[in-house]
């Protein structure tokens, strides 16, 4: 490293190191070791997430939402919550592949998905 070691490189270092504790542990100790280093791979990938002030329009449209402002039938909200659980994901379950999640089409006239199971259809 040159220079002062960023806040995601101590997290990497400090998460290694006590996963490689963690493998000589047994039981509860074990448990809650893996515990953390999983928490601090959540805070390194949060960390490592480009701030497009996206937490703010989360917020705002969370409140909207609340609100009654924008309801269900709101163009484009489908797109928006997907965008949301995506980076979540992102961060919480960065191995997490669902097709489902990963290739959901949209009705372009109204920004919700499309297809028969929308209608309620089988």
């Amino acid at each position: 490293m040159n220079g002062d070691p960023s806040a995601t490189e101590i997290l990497a270092a400090i998460a290694g190191w006590l996963d490689a504790q963690a493998k000589q542990m047994a039981g509860r100790d074990a448990y809650f070791a893996r515990v953390a280093v999983n928490a601090l791979g959540i805070v390194g990938r949060e960390l490592a997430m480009p701030t497009d002030g996206s937490a703010n329009a989360n917020a705002a449209l969370c409140a909207a939402l609340r609100d009654g402002t924008i309801d269900e039938n709101t163009h484009g909200l489908f797109n928006d919550l997907t965008a949301m659980a995506r980076h979540q994901i992102a961060i919480d379950q960065p191995y997490y592949r669902s097709p489902a999640l990963l290739n959901l089409e949209t009705d372009s006239s109204h920004g919700r998905r499309s297809g028969s199971r929308d209608r309620g259809e089988s």
